[in-house]
């Protein structure tokens, strides 16, 4: 399972792209130095920001850092399941959600996962509490 990211821009004008990645890893996924369990928690951090669909893709803007952001496929699903409504939620819950939906195992989707969310969590969009 690939987690994408379309290629994004941000405010200086300067692009930058983000190839979508498939985490080789073997064994347990680590952010941070950190395990990520079932049981980790993780909710958006960005209040203040517009979206839009272009085509596939999830377009979004943290309009307070003036930052773009695409994603897609499986990245798309995981930012639609991490509910900014909601507060807090469950990694187990989204894992489970995604496995059925693209029929993944769950491990897989775990590491795969661990490596997009570290994107997230490093770009500041979501926090994540282990």
């Amino acid at each position: 399972m690939t987690f994408h990211r379309a290629p994004y821009s941000v405010s200086d004008g300067k692009d930058e792209t983000a190839a979508a990645k498939s985490c080789s890893k073997q064994g347990t996924a680590h952010l941070s130095d950190n395990t990520i369990t079932s049981e980790t928690r993780l909710r958006r951090t960005i209040a203040d920001f517009v979206d839009a669909e272009v085509d596939d893709e999830l377009v979004f803007m943290d309009v307070e850092r003036g930052r773009f952001y695409g994603i897609k496929d499986t990245g798309r699903a995981t930012w639609e399941l991490i509910d900014e409504d909601s507060g807090w939620c469950r990694l187990g819950e989204i894992v489970s959600a995604l496995c059925r939906e693209f029929e993944v195992d769950g491990e897989a989707c775990l590491r795969d996962l661990a490596t997009f969310l570290g994107e997230l969590e490093e770009a500041g969009l979501v926090e994540l509490a282990r």
